[in-house]
This record gives structure tokens, C-alpha cells and sequence, in this order.
């Protein structure tokens, strides 16, 4: 079993160490097959991350989707970006949209009500295309993070320097510190249903190999998926994870021991009974840790993924529903790494 990173398609390259320190690999869902982000590529070879298209058609059109919205962006951006103050007086009519092009599902994740029955192809392309959009928000502002840091260290560089103070090989980040959650609330809700509505058409989820963990690096996330469910539990916390090290035997050792009383937790017909009798493993000793994190895990007794996710979006469903697709799962953890 898998861990599943939600509800972002984006891994910042701070956010990718901190995960991989508990996680490694994580299912990470791609909107698309055409604009997957450099990076992922480059970590999907390496075997830290396994890229997932559950929706793999239509490119074409969401290429023409997302070539309407930036040039919509483009007319209606001001200093400070995109004009809100349009945004105010066209509240969910946006500019761009013609029914003859099709731009206008892009309002349709806002507007839709659960009495209403849009046709799915278009529903599952408007999903695809906020996520897209939210996708290329997350790469630019992971480009801005990694220029302000290597900014801070030439500036600590220069300081010492001045300072007659000896450089040192390897500087460190100093006191440029951002989190990992930081930018992650924005459009919290609309994200996580696109992201829901790409994981339904993930036929793995659908199978006998449904995967029930769930990893993110949001607090926001986190309280927005507890919340609706009063039966969720935190059932573990494990803090000091090293943040170096991650290819050594003993931290692999670690998450591998961790994965499996997980995994074990989402098999169990009694989970929260089950939580206290597992022996969680101890977070090993790391000489140089370079920075660590925390792990908590939070316990969904006898709820499933589906019902999850469409218990935070509306807290009046239903949450007992599920497909028989993940009949092997008999609850869901939510992992949040800070």
C-alpha cells in the first residue's frame, strides 16, 4: 500500500524533504499528462514519487482551457495581480467564459450544488483544469521560495565575510524560514474537491489495492477533514523525524515499520481498539539531521476514503456509503508532516 499525498498536485522541494523524511514513495495526482513539473519527472525516476494520471483524455481541450484562462488572467491583472475588485462585481460570472468554447465549466466545482447533475465529463474536466491552474500557482511560488533562501544564504555568506568570520562549506539556511503549509489555504475547499474528484477516477483506488493513508503537510487540511468527523482520533505522534539522512538503512528500517502498522490500522475491523495495542516504532538517531520534522497520525474509524473526503466537502452526507472498490479498507489515516 501506497501513501497518498492530497489534496495538492505539487510537491515544493521543502514540502518533498519533509515527506520523503516519513513517506517514501508517495501517489502523487497529476491533472495532466502534458504539464507534469520538471521536478516531478526527475523524482518519479528516482522512485520517491509514483505520478498518477487517473484521467489521461481531453488533453487537448484542457490545453485550450488553460490557454483561455491565462490570457483571461493577463487582461484582468493589475500591480498587485489579478483585478479583485473585478472579481467582486462578477462574482461567479467569469469573463472568459463561452459555452461555445466550453471555458464556462470552469465555474462549475463554485457554483454546482449536489442536487444538481452536471454531465461528468465536464465535471472531471473542471477539476482537471483548477488543479492545473492551482498546479502552476504551487511551481511559481516554490521558484519564489528557493530564490528568497538562496538569496538569504549569499546574504549570510557576504555577513560572515564581512565579519571576518571563516565561511563554512556548506551554509546552512538561516533565518529565512517558511512553512511548509505556507500558501496551502488558498481555495482550500475547491481544491479538495477537484483533488476528490480526480482520486474517484483513480482505478487503483477502485480495486483490491486501494490505499487508505493519506499524507499531506497542511494544518488547514488536516482541521478541515476532522472537522465533519467527531469520531477522528489522533493515534500517533512522532516528533524529531530527520529530515537527512532518508536513503540510511535505519531510516528506512524506520518507515517501513511505521507503513506497516498503518496499514495494519486501515485493515482492522476494530481500528481505534487496534491503535493501542500496535508497537509504533521509535524515531532512530540521526548524527547530522539537518532540520527535523513532526509526524502526527490521525485515525478515521470505519471510514472510508470516499466518505472522507465527501464528508469535508458536505458534512450532511452520508459518509456510510462507499463502492465496493476499497471492500479490503475498513477505515483512513490521515498523515500530517509539519
Amino acid at each position: 500500500m501506497t501513501p497518498i499525498f492530497f489534496p495538492h498536485t505539487y510537491l515544493s522541494h521543502p514540502v518533498m524533504e519533509a515527506v520523503q523524511a516519513c513517506f517514501s514513495p508517495v501517489v502523487l495526482y497529476q491533472p495532466s499528462a502534458r504539464h507534469v513539473p520538471p521536478p516531478l519527472r526527475e523524482w518519479e525516476e528516482t522512485g520517491q514519487v509514483e505520478l498518477r494520471v487517473p484521467i489521461p483524455a481531453a488533453e487537448e481541450k484542457l490545453a485550450s482551457l488553460l490557454k483561455d484562462f491565462r490570457h483571461w488572467a493577463d487582461l484582468h491583472r493589475d500591480k498587485h495581480g489579478i483585478d479583485r475588485a473585478y472579481f467582486k462585481t462578477r462574482r461567479n460570472g467569469l469573463p472568459f467564459f463561452d459555452e461555445t468554447s466550453g471555458a464556462w465549466i470552469l465555474a462549475d466545482l463554485k457554483a454546482r450544488r449536489r442536487h444538481e447533475n452536471p454531465a461528468v465529463e465536464a465535471h472531471l474536466l473542471t477539476a482537471r483544469l483548477l488543479l492545473c491552474i492551482a498546479q502552476e500557482m504551487d511551481v511559481h511560488n516554490d521558484s519564489l521560495t528557493m530564490d528568497l533562501q538562496r538569496t538569504d544564504a549569499m546574504e549570510q555568506m557576504l555577513f560572515r565575510q564581512l565579519s571576518g568570520e571563516e565561511a563554512v562549506a556548506h551554509l546552512k539556511t538561516g533565518a529565512l524560514r517558511i512553512g511548509l503549509d505556507a500558501g496551502t489555504d488558498y481555495m482550500l475547499k475547491e481544491r479538495i474537491a477537484a483533488w476528490a474528484a480526480l482520486a474517484a477516477a483513480d482505478a487503483a483506488q477502485r480495486g483490491p489495492d486501494a490505499s487508505g493513508i493519506f499524507v499531506t503537510t497542511s494544518r488547514s487540511v488536516v482541521e478541515h477533514v476532522t472537522e465533519p468527523s467527531p469520531a477522528a482520533v489522533k493515534v500517533f505522534e512522532a516528533a524529531g523525524v530527520p529530515l537527512k539522512g532518508g536513503r540510511s538503512k535505519v531510516m528506512q528500517t524506520w518507515r517501513r515499520e511505521l507503513l506497516e502498522q498503518l496499514i495494519t490500522l486501515v485493515h482492522a475491523e476494530k481500528a481505534a481498539a487496534a491503535a493501542d495495542t500496535l508497537s509504533w516504532p521509535a524515531v532512530p538517531f540521526v548524527a547530522d539531521p539537518g532540520g527535523r520534522a513532526t509526524l502526527r497520525v490521525f485515525l478515521f474509524p470505519g471510514q472510508l476514503p470516499g466518505s472522507l473526503l465527501r464528508g469535508a466537502l458536505f458534512p450532511a452526507d452520508d459518509r456510510g456509503r462507499e463502492d465496493a472498490a476499497a471492500a479490503r479498507l475498513n477505515s483512513t489515516v490521515v498523515a500530517w508532516v509539519d
